[in-house]
């Protein structure tokens, strides 16, 4: 097996929709754990209906890194956008919005604008460990965050947008972000 793994030599994968009942419901773990032995595989698609559900079956162990990573590399779009039903879906699993976006968005390498826009979040502090290529952070309609100083560290940001509805706490660190050279904007 090993043998047949390290000859095959592709870079992408497409994973049908159907898998589970293709490989059978206690085969997937094992048929994950192959796929990631796979030394050049760069992307993944089909299967997965969204990047939190790979997450989510990859905190339940069933899928490994690697394959979290695949799949996200295919993922060529420059805006991630957190909506309410991923968060539901996160606080489901009993999972935080901090651990997803510090293991997800360095895995997305084309993401450089993030958007926590009309979400219920409470916290920033993911985006200190976010990579330096996020340029742009969208908090408008976020009146649970209750601490925005975690902008302060982000190291390649370039815009925050923010709204009336944003918690106040955002204004104790709106001269210091525009010191930093950062762009503090409201949709309009």
């Amino acid at each position: 097996m090993k043998e047949t793994l390290t000859a095959d030599h592709r870079e992408t994968l497409t994973i049908p929709g159907n898998l589970n009942s293709l490989v059978g419901e206690a085969n997937v773990r094992e048929f994950f754990e192959t796929i990631a032995a796979l030394p050049n595989l760069k992307s993944i698609t089909g299967y997965f209906t969204s990047i939190h559900h790979c997450y989510l079956q990859h905190k339940e162990g069933i899928v490994p890194r690697k394959v979290l990573g695949a799949f996200c590399a295919g993922r060529p779009r420059t805006t991630y956008k957190l909506n309410a039903d991923i968060c539901d879906k996160l606080q489901l699993a009993e999972l935080s919005v901090s651990d997803y976006f510090t293991t997800v968005i360095p895995l997305l390498p084309e993401v450089t604008d993030v958007w926590v826009s009309k979400t219920k979040i409470t916290t920033l502090d993911w985006c200190a460990a976010l990579p330096e290529r996020i340029r742009r952070v969208d908090i408008d309609y976020c009146p649970n965050i209750q601490d925005c100083t975690p902008l302060l560290k982000m190291k390649g940001l370039k815009q925050v947008w923010f709204n009336s509805k944003t918690n106040s706490s955002f204004n104790a660190v709106k001269e210091q972000l525009r010191g930093k050279g950062v762009t503090c904007k409201m949709p309009g």
